[in-house]
């Protein structure tokens, strides 16, 4: 858990600054963790993030297989998904319930981001996340996005891409981002 790693890294390198990283799932969580949980640090780097995550499992009109996707969770007890992601994600009862309890539009908590410094990145041409979606929750929480023309939700379809994510966080990180990017 982000928390347990936020807690060890205060016990083990005391006074360190503490950032985040998330990347898809990952940013989404982080979210979730920084504005509805006690923490200490103050940057957060959120790359293709899953900003509507439960809408990507939870259709208010479901196609048949979605439909179908929904039986197997009933009787099954999870559904595997068929997301262009290497290899399909199970999702579990649990988890399905949790993501229609934490839609990051209605419980992510602007106010309570405080002094944090926010910044997004996310490919124009995610297939994943939708990026209309990913600038809407960058609008309505006034979080900087910096985007990747001609790039997926893995932000690699060019080679050079991925190190530029790198070195865009680092600078981030360490308040040497240039201000013209974003």
């Amino acid at each position: 858990s982000i928390g347990a790693a936020e807690s060890y890294v205060r016990s083990e390198y005391p006074g360190c600054d503490i950032f985040y990283f998330g990347s898809s799932f990952g940013a989404y969580l982080t979210c979730l963790y920084i504005s509805g949980r006690e923490h200490t640090g103050r940057k957060a780097f959120l790359r293709s993030a899953a900003v509507n995550m439960p809408a990507l499992f939870c259709k208010e009109n479901p196609t048949d297989k979605e439909k179908q996707q929904l039986r197997d969770l009933e009787t099954k007890g999870y559904f595997d998904t068929d997301m262009d992601l290497h290899r399909p994600v199970r999702i579990v009862r649990e988890m399905y319930n949790d993501l229609l309890q934490n839609d990051l539009f209605e419980r992510f908590d602007g106010s309570l981001i405080g002094e944090h410094q926010i910044l997004m990145v996310h490919g124009r041409e995610d297939d994943v996340i939708d990026p209309a979606e990913a600038e809407r929750f960058a609008e309505k929480f006034h979080i900087p996005i910096v985007w990747f023309d001609g790039e997926g939700h893995s932000l690699s379809n060019d080679p050079s891409t991925p190190g530029k994510v790198v070195d865009m966080a680092g600078a981030f990180f360490k308040g040497q981002l240039n201000k013209s990017i974003i």
